[in-house]
């Protein structure tokens, strides 16, 4: 397997979407082991509202749709921000190859 570097930047970015949104949905799980069951209000609060779970969840009860569990939604932002990575690693390559064409084509003239 190609090391991260070999990567596509779409597929760099997918990575790290989903990555973040999954790492922030295993400490919003273990927010009652971290409090010991105590006070869990200020450690769920911090999660939800600054995680990427919550504009997902704003999105789906805005468009009215009903989702049947939390897993559902969890796999629904896991995909989501895996998308919005994906699409921000392609305008990150789109701009990156742009801009080796013009540091080409400025070399050029200077020749």
């Amino acid at each position: 397997m190609k090391s991260w570097k070999h990567w596509p930047y779409w597929l760099r970015g997918g990575v790290i979407g989903g990555g973040v949104t999954i790492a922030d949905i295993l400490l919003l799980s273990s927010c009652n082991f971290i409090t010991s069951g105590h006070s869990t209000f200020g450690c769920g609060l911090v999660y939800v509202v600054f995680g990427p779970l919550w504009p997902v969840a704003l999105l789906i009860k805005y468009f009215g749709f009903v989702f049947p569990s939390e897993r559902v939604l969890i796999i629904i932002a896991v995909v989501t921000w895996f998308t919005v990575g994906a699409v921000v690693g392609t305008l990150t390559s789109f701009v990156k190859k742009k801009k080796s064409s013009m540091n080409e084509l400025f070399e050029k003239e200077l020749t």
